[in-house]
């Protein structure tokens, strides 16, 4: 990562954990910081401070010279045994993904932290890299596409991920209020908001409750609320 032109690169160094730093602007580099017997799993900045994952431990928040400013254990936020993959940070939060499928955020400044899995609101355990941007975090996955969490409302949306209707020869649509619907043979319906940009949740024949009785879509009409 970078901050104010110095280049801070996580390594390791006689046994230990250590971060290079490399000023860009007079092109030498400068003394290294931090000596860890654990392996720096990720680094971040939020433009003013390092942020470290360290694998089997806690993560750090250090100041460009290496001095810690603060922490937050693992403690009932994520297993210790499972590798974080991926870690993002903005002014207000901390979000980590990790190698068992746990997905963890952190309030840096009331250190609450809040972990979700397969358990309780994640649909998938293929996580990936993590994202913080406006107020929600974007999780990729293997199976599910980008999911999708809302900080403020401590809510997972709609994972945003392929119907398979590119190319598609013919798609039936239909309006129901600010809801566009458009029919994939073989597939279901696919559902946007077109208020919001949102892309809500398809109707499928198949899957838990599913309302469709057949993915063979034909047609697709409204009348008023209903959808036909």
């Amino acid at each position: 990562v970078e901050v104010n032109g110095i280049l801070y690169i996580a390594g390791e160094s006689e046994g230990l954990s250590t971060i290079s730093r490399y000023d860009t602007g007079n092109s030498e580099w400068l003394s290294p910081i931090g000596n860890s017997p654990s392996e720096i799993s990720a680094m971040e900045t939020d433009g003013a401070d390092l942020f470290l994952a360290i694998s089997g431990a806690s993560v750090y928040r250090l100041a460009t010279n290496g001095t810690e400013l603060a922490s937050w254990p693992p403690t009932n936020c994520w297993d210790i045994g499972s590798d974080i993959l991926s870690m993002d940070v903005d002014g207000s939060h901390v979000t980590i993904s990790l190698e068992d499928g746990g997905f963890s955020i952190i309030n840096r400044s009331s250190g609450v932290c809040i972990q979700y899995d397969t358990t309780n609101g994640i649909p998938t355990s293929l996580l990936g890299d993590v994202v913080l941007n406006g107020g929600k975090a974007y999780v990729a996955s293997e199976d599910k596409g980008v999911l999708r969490y809302d900080i403020a409302n401590d809510s997972w949306l709609t994972p945003w991920g392929s119907t398979g209707g590119n190319g598609v020869d013919y798609a039936g649509g239909a309006m129901v209020g600010n809801i566009l619907h458009l029919g994939l043979q073989g597939y279901g319906v696919v559902r946007k908001d077109i208020s919001t940009g949102e892309i809500l949740t398809p109707f499928l024949a198949s899957g838990r409750n599913a309302p469709l009785p057949s993915s063979q879509i034909y047609a697709l009409a409204s009348a008023g609320a209903n959808l036909y």
